[in-house]
């Protein structure tokens, strides 16, 4: 494998792991939308995410390179200070 396809996969794989980012945040955005056309909205939106990231799977597999499975450190933590956040002003409403 040439140092260039290398590269290339790389960069591909953590375009993959925005993605995943992506997808989760949608489908965690229209779990908590209150109004149905926002949780559709973001429904359609995960599921896009999803069949872009197949299609990057698909690319990387082409370039000999395993797909990486899960999202980034960052998004992970992104994820998790929304969470506390939500917690922390439903925990405010209440006192």
């Amino acid at each position: 494998m040439s140092d260039y396809t290398h590269k290339l996969g790389r960069k591909v794989n953590d375009l993959l792991e925005k993605n995943y980012d992506a997808e989760k945040g949608f489908l965690k955005a229209a779990e908590n939308a209150k109004h149905g056309g926002l949780n559709s909205n973001f429904t359609d939106k995960a599921k896009e995410r999803t069949g872009l990231g197949d299609e990057l799977k698909s690319e990387l597999r082409n370039f000999g390179q395993e797909p990486d499975d899960g999202g980034s450190l960052l998004g992970a933590v992104h994820h998790s200070w929304k969470e506390l956040r939500m917690t922390m002003k439903l925990c405010w409403r209440k006192l």
